[in-house]
């Protein structure tokens, strides 16, 4: 068996796309590492290190540990490398122009895999396998289910420029409404969107949502395998563009994927049971990497998206 090491940084949802090149390495014999470049405190990095420690045959990099390979995996920024032959490819060096030309993450984090040979000596459909992700079975629902049971991810990073992905809070808080009393939900939210915690929070004892059904809300404070469990457990899942809306096309939960300023030809749940929502007939989206993106201080591209669009598609996926 062979030693692989790969450069890692970035958040929960690239790291999920980045378990097709794990599988296919591990399928040519590799013994996969992880050169996880998030510092201690990140919020990036207990998940990805939860997911790391769950998974069979996966490891952390090791500078006394001798590697056949060792490849940079796009992220964010500069990196400060051991002193390893680590490949800077191509790729990595400009992703951008890829995305732009219509390439979905998984496949340009694939080319490691490629280049080593995989389909030449595993496949020959010319297709990276399926994204995976370890789950937890644990009692974080109730094992008494006698309705169809949805999970909501309102969040995405913290960081200012990402919350143009997000959907607005009341129209949230008009689908837990409309969902109320028909279906059993569970929410997804993160410590730092506390303010919209604390909105949609008041709103829900203000319309007394839940008193019909079942409102669950959970915070990103449990392991992410038990929420990856959760989200297997659903019959359906909502999410703006994040990491649990991969973590689902994961583990095979259909997902309704609000997409607004982020390109879902890079960034949609790859081969999911799902559908993408977005304004079509909105010029300026997606606008990111162009200039628009940061000038943007109105993202009608999610505002675009109706509580009747999203309702048409849980009604189409459950038969309400």
């Amino acid at each position: 068996m062979k030693n692989i090491a790969l450069s890692f940084k970035n958040g929960i949802g690239n790291f999920i796309m980045l378990t097709p090149t794990i599988i296919g390495l591990q399928k040519m014999d590799y013994h996969v590492d992880i050169l996880l470049d998030v510092p201690k405190g990140d919020l990036r990095y207990e998940p990805i290190t939860d997911i790391i420690n769950a998974w069979f045959d996966l490891g952390f990099y090791s500078p006394d540990k001798k590697y056949d390979e060792a490849f940079y995996i796009w992220g964010e920024g500069d990196r400060m490398l051991p002193k390893l032959n680590w490949k800077i490819t191509k790729e990595s060096e400009s992703p951008f122009k890829y995305f732009l030309n219509g390439m979905h993450e998984v496949e340009l984090y694939f080319k490691v895999a490629e280049k080593l040979g995989y389909y030449e000596k595993c496949e020959v459909t010319k297709m990276p396998p399926m994204m995976y992700c370890p789950v937890t079975v644990c009692d974080i629902m109730s094992k008494e289910r006698n309705k169809k049971n949805i999970c909501l991810h309102i969040g995405s990073r913290p960081e200012v420029w990402w919350k143009k992905k997000r959907w607005d809070n009341d129209n949230w808080v008009e689908l837990l409404e409309r969902l109320d009393g028909d279906v059993d939900t569970h929410m997804i939210l993160s410590y730092w969107e506390k303010e919209d915690i604390d909105y949609i929070g008041d709103k829900i004892a203000e319309n007394n949502i839940g008193s019909k059904g079942s409102l669950n809300i959970f915070h990103w404070n449990q392991p992410i395998t038990e929420i990856a469990y959760l989200i297997s457990q659903c019959d359906l899942m909502i999410s703006t563009d994040s990491g649990p809306m991969h973590i689902a096309a994961a583990v095979n939960t259909p997902v309704i994927q609000l997409f607004g300023p982020t390109l879902p030809s890079k960034n949609k749940a790859w081969r999911a049971n799902g559908v993408v929502l977005r304004d079509e007939k909105l010029e300026c989206s997606p606008c990111l990497y162009t200039q628009r993106f940061g000038y943007c201080k109105d993202n009608k591209c999610m505002q675009n998206i109706t509580v009747d669009m999203v309702m048409e598609h849980v009604d189409r996926y459950l038969k309400l």
